[in-house]
């Protein structure tokens, strides 16, 4: 499991890459779709969160990404401390890239969000799951009130 430490190194690792500039975030949508038709991915269960993913990011590429955007895209690419799958991983790493450049006040809103709220410093899934499912609900009701 991920410790607060763990998020906090992540997150500096990010933005250390950010100041590269947007360039890179042009970059990123290559690597995604890339890293996709190069995988070895053969697990169906998984194919349509990655389907999912590479739309946020590109959707994201060209806008804003708020806090729930951040959860949305996040859930969609697996973000799941338990989970060790390498291409779960490798996705997401791209992706909160792609959005850290854009935007580091949505990652810092994000990685706060998913700051551990267990006793142990640990990250809590069930609290993770709640903040990104909570963060998706919103997303889709406000689309559906719109126009």
């Amino acid at each position: 499991m991920w410790t607060a430490s763990d998020l906090s190194r992540h997150r500096t690792a990010i933005l250390a890459e950010a100041e590269q500039g947007a360039a890179l975030v042009r970059s990123t949508a290559g690597q995604l779709l890339t890293f996709t038709a190069a995988s070895r991915v053969t697990d169906l269960e998984h194919a349509p969160r990655i389907a999912r993913m590479l739309g946020h990011a590109v959707t994201l590429l060209d806008k804003s990404p708020s806090a729930s955007d951040v959860g949305e895209l996040a859930f969609a690419t697996g973000w799941d401390p338990t989970r060790r799958r390498r291409f779960v991983s490798d996705l997401r790493d791209v992706a909160l890239h792609a959005l850290a450049l854009r935007d580091t006040a949505a990652l810092d809103a994000f990685l706060e969000a998913s700051t551990p709220r267990s006793s142990q410093g640990v990250i809590d899934p069930q609290r993770v799951s709640q903040i990104l499912g909570a963060g998706s609900s919103r997303r889709r009701v406000r689309r559906s009130t719109v126009g």
